[in-house]
């Protein structure tokens, strides 16, 4: 279902209520790339919180395929009712984004989607995630996996590329959890940088 246009227009800000948490939320941008895309829930609180590089990253995450430069954002295991979700972002350029709701089964639990910050040459450790997403590492930067069944592995970047292949229709730097056999993650960076965290919310808690 159609849910709301958005004008655009370079740094238009643009916002509309939903009474209800769709699993997805599907939009077009086409040449007018999102500044930024936030979407809160009123008794979870902001469960979307997104700059370009974000969207960019977390689109489609799972797909097997899409539309030509459909964007994708997975916001539950299914449509929520009787929710005060509000979708906030800021456009980028001339021409109008159409956002669409969708989903296909009814919901229980909310797909929560953040950034967070990587300090440098210093681990960062990541835990209770469904997805880890790092698009700015860099040769040499590293990340060690400590598995729920008690063996760790250490992956660099171009073994994470490979990997992320397997799950998404674009491949990226991805650590996928959504089996939850991963326990910890240590991201080791020569800079900092972003890292784009994807989690399962049940009753308000992040599950790993």
């Amino acid at each position: 279902m159609k849910a709301y246009t958005a004008a655009g227009g370079a740094a238009t800000p643009f916002s509309f209520p939903l009474t209800f948490l769709p699993e997805f939320l599907i939009f077009n941008p086409a040449a007018n790339q999102l500044t930024s895309l936030k979407v809160e829930d009123q008794g979870d609180g902001v469960i979307l919180d997104l700059d370009t590089t974000g969207i960019n990253t977390l689109k489609n995450f799972c797909f097997e395929g899409t539309k030509t430069n459909a964007c994708a954002m997975i916001l539950a295991d299914g449509v929520k009712l009787g929710r005060n979700i509000t979708v906030s972002g800021v456009t980028s350029a001339a021409g109008a984004v159409d956002f669409y709701t969708s989903g296909d089964r009814k919901g229980s639990s909310t797909i929560k989607s953040m950034k967070a910050a990587i300090l440098a040459n210093n681990p960062t450790v990541f835990t209770k995630f469904s997805a880890l997403f790092l698009p700015s590492i860099a040769a040499g930067d590293r990340a060690i996996v400590d598995f729920v069944d008690g063996h760790t592995q250490i992956f660099e970047r171009d073994e994470l590329e490979q990997i992320s292949g397997h799950y998404q229709n674009v491949v990226g730097y991805i650590i996928n959890n959504v089996q939850s056999y991963i326990q910890r993650v240590q991201v080791i960076c020569a800079s900092a940088n972003t890292a784009y965290v994807m989690s399962v919310l049940i009753s308000g808690v992040p599950q790993s």
